[in-house]
């Protein structure tokens, strides 16, 4: 059983919406504690979490996703109702392209619910480094370049004369609870080679060793739901637990390439038994 902060971060859905789907019966924990209040959800519960994360992302409203979810048993049913909403955002495509592009992943994945199997999980020893580290809040996931592009600023305009290490190790690591619909609150870290002193919001540390469930994989940042089911069912199937804050590395991203379909992610959990 997870924990509702640990589902939260591995469905990428927030503690608030988890909360919010269960007083609609859209998705229910699977125990609650009498005494504490305390929720938990069953690691095979993530499917139903990615089915109705992507529905809400193509648009859908809480009612029509209610009836989606307990009138119809499959997918070939379903599609009716993505044809009709296919159809409604023909006819809007320039001003609403991108959930278009949500809409075309949801059929993809309730079509089909072993998407994630493509990838694999590893336990890792993920060495830790002396690195320049930045702690901020952020809007959303996708500004982290907000922070990158303070660090950055901050080296500058102050001249110091860093040595980064090569090849670059980059990571960005996420302290919310769950997942954080807004106000994310994140670290990013670069290897530096030598001993610096802080500097305004610049912080050089010593990150420590830690013991992950990792996956990498090539290409955009669209594949990360899929990699945290994979991540989730792996922890289920070999006894792991939680551990901690996930985080990213970046081994080849922005600033190393301009193709997405280039980019080499490593998407890391902690673990413990």
């Amino acid at each position: 059983m997870l924990r509702i902060g640990d589902f939260s971060k591995l469905s990428r859905i927030s503690i608030r919406m988890l909360r919010y789907y269960e007083k609609h019966n859209l998705l229910k924990p699977r125990y609650v504690d009498e005494e504490s209040g305390y929720r938990f959800y069953a690691h095979e519960q993530i499917f139903e979490a990615a089915k109705i994360r992507f529905l809400r992302e193509a648009g859908f409203s809480v009612a029509m996703m209610e009836e989606i979810m307990t009138q119809y048993d499959s997918p070939q049913e379903i599609q009716r109702y993505f044809q009709i909403r296919m159809k409604e955002l023909e006819e809007e495509r320039q001003r609403i392209s991108n959930t278009l592009i949500r809409l075309e992943r949801a059929q993809k994945l309730l079509d089909t619910e072993d998407t994630f199997m493509k990838y694999t999980v590893e336990v890792k020893q993920i060495k830790g480094m002396y690195a320049a580290t930045l702690r901020s809040m952020i809007p959303t996931y996708e500004r982290e370049d907000l922070v990158w592009k303070r660090m950055y600023s901050i080296l500058a305009e102050k001249h110091l004369d860093i040595t980064f290490a090569q090849p670059q190790n980059a990571r960005a690591y996420f302290f919310d609870e769950g997942f954080a619909e807004k106000n994310v609150n994140i670290e990013i870290a670069t290897e530096v080679v030598g001993s610096y002193e802080d500097v305004e919001d610049i912080c050089f540390r010593q990150l420590k060793d830690e013991t992950d469930a990792s996956v990498t994989f090539t290409g955009d940042y669209s594949q990360i739901t899929e990699v945290c089911m994979a991540i989730t069912m792996w922890i289920k199937e070999n006894g792991y637990e939680l551990d901690g804050a996930n985080f990213c590395i970046y081994h080849k991203g922005w600033g190393q390439c301009d193709n997405p379909k280039e980019f080499m992610t490593e998407i890391c959990f902690p673990i413990r038994k």
